[in-house]
């Protein structure tokens, strides 16, 4: 039975009842002192009663959708946090023996990488889930480090190797990216 068959059923019941009540009174079946109820005041009961349920009804339908939208920004940011595992796994690769085939997909990759970021900002930048705070914003920038320190001098030259400090740094910006991911997860599941 659906959600809105089982309303429609108690209300129903609920003015079935009422009417029952008010045939009682009418006909005197039961003692007046025992049940001396006016018939405005079992109408204003059952208002009272609607209008509650009403109200009930489109909190919890606005908490589902809020709910639906909180679990849209997870599943992009856990998307994002995947793509940038892997993205970070074949660039260290690269970066340790470069290989001329590697580039291209690297370049692939910055490409994903870009699109779910910019899907990420496009999403959290229509809705007010992230209001006054700038989780999109720090993600994007975190990737355009990364991005820069990865294509930068010795990307596409052959005999030149990536210094130790530019991977170092290269680590460090993965882990602040990572970082901004989770913060991200954290402030949605608050």
């Amino acid at each position: 039975m659906s959600k809105r068959a089982a309303v429609l059923i108690f209300f129903l019941g609920m003015f079935l009842g009422a009417a029952a009540m008010i045939c009682f009174v009418r006909e005197s079946l039961l003692a007046e002192p025992f049940f001396d109820i006016k018939i405005s005041h079992i109408f204003q009961s059952e208002v009272q009663i609607f209008l509650g349920v009403l109200v009930g009804y489109f909190i919890k339908k606005f908490t589902d959708n809020i709910g639906k939208r909180r679990d849209i920004f997870l599943k992009s940011l856990e998307v994002l946090e995947v793509e940038v595992e892997l993205f970070y796994a074949k660039a260290i690769q690269y970066m340790d023996n470069k290989d001329k085939g590697e580039e291209k997909n690297i370049l692939i990759n910055l490409k994903k990488l870009s699109q779910k970021i910019g899907f990420f900002e496009k999403i959290s930048n229509a809705s007010d889930c992230f209001r006054g705070n700038n989780i999109a914003d720090s993600i994007n920038s975190n990737f355009l480090e990364l991005k820069r320190l990865i294509s930068d001098s010795p990307f596409g030259k052959e005999g030149e190797q990536y210094s130790e400090q530019v991977k170092r740094e290269f680590g460090e910006k993965y882990s602040d990216l990572l970082y901004k991911v989770t913060e991200g997860k954290l402030f949605l599941c608050r």
